[in-house]
């Protein structure tokens, strides 16, 4: 098992001019999605091979499109994923993340797990017909509302063997899930830990019913370091993206220092024997 060390292009709001920086971190993978202009797909597909560096699709792949649709049937966004998924085939893209399960409608209804059990079949068949993994990223709803998570808690290890869905653990959701539920985080860390395909990493800014995501530092409010132990039990190779919100960044160096600080302290990480951190202009150290 090791991690693969991967940075989120949501680190520069996935702006066309800003791409490029994304692998001035030497990451080993990126996640792209909210792109903007098509063309910075293509170009992103092409650097990537350049550099040997493997691609994972966050699904909006185009910031135009809908992230919420498929628990609510809509046609458009089951499209919209199996555009998705032909264009992640082709690229040789690593995975695809959704959103799933989101349980409101658009008025903020919760639609309820029934639906979600509905749903995972069309899931499964898509990842089996074009071959591409489909991740789900289980998402907080309206007012930080931890229904999804509460959801998967109620779920045996058993029925989730049976579902067999690959998924996206983002330590943020979690965090803020389980402060409104008052159980432990790392409860809900381990009851879906055997699943996790892409963990999600950085700390969280909370402020009524705002809040952002942080960059990955030693001292915060998410167990970081704790997350990837338990993850780290799973026996499969897990892509470990870091993420913040470009707005919530003091500097690089505050980048770099949380970079170094993970990959120093957790592992081991895939591809990165003898690379354990980053001089002050950002190249690898060996």
């Amino acid at each position: 098992m090791a991690f693969i060390f991967s940075i989120s292009g949501s680190t520069v709001a996935s702006e066309s001019e800003r791409l490029r920086e994304l692998f001035k971190w030497h990451p080993q993978a990126i996640e792209i999605g909210d792109i903007r202009v098509p063309g910075d797909f293509d170009a992103l597909v092409e650097a990537c091979r350049r550099q040997g560096v493997k691609l994972g699709i966050h699904s909006p792949l185009y910031g135009v499109d809908d992230r919420y649709g498929l628990l609510r049937d809509e046609p458009a966004a089951w499209q919209e994923l199996q555009r998705n998924l032909e264009i992640a085939r082709r690229e040789g893209v690593a995975y695809v993340t959704v959103h799933f399960p989101y349980l409101w409608d658009e008025t903020g209804r919760n639609l309820g797990f029934g639906r979600v059990r509905e749903c995972i079949p069309c899931i499964k068949r898509l990842e089996r017909a074009y071959g591409v993994p489909i991740v789900c990223e289980p998402k907080l709803g309206p007012k930080k509302d931890p229904a999804a998570f509460l959801m998967f808690l109620s779920v045996s290890k058993q029925e989730l063997l049976q579902w067999d869905l690959s998924l996206c653990l983002d330590v943020g959701d979690i965090y803020l899930a389980a402060k409104v539920l008052r159980i432990s985080y790392e409860e809900i860390v381990t009851h879906l830990a055997p699943w996790c395909y892409v963990v999600h990493l950085h700390h969280v800014w909370a402020g009524g019913t705002k809040y952002y995501w942080m960059p990955v530092a030693e001292h915060g409010n998410v167990p970081i370091l704790r997350t990837l132990e338990i993850l780290g039990g799973t026996g499969s190779d897990i892509f470990a993206v870091f993420q913040h919100s470009p707005h919530r960044v003091r500097s690089d160096e505050q980048v770099a220092d949380g970079i170094n600080w993970l990959l120093s302290k957790a592992g081991p990480w895939k591809h990165r024997e003898g690379i354990c951190t980053y001089d002050g202009r950002y190249r690898c150290v060996k």
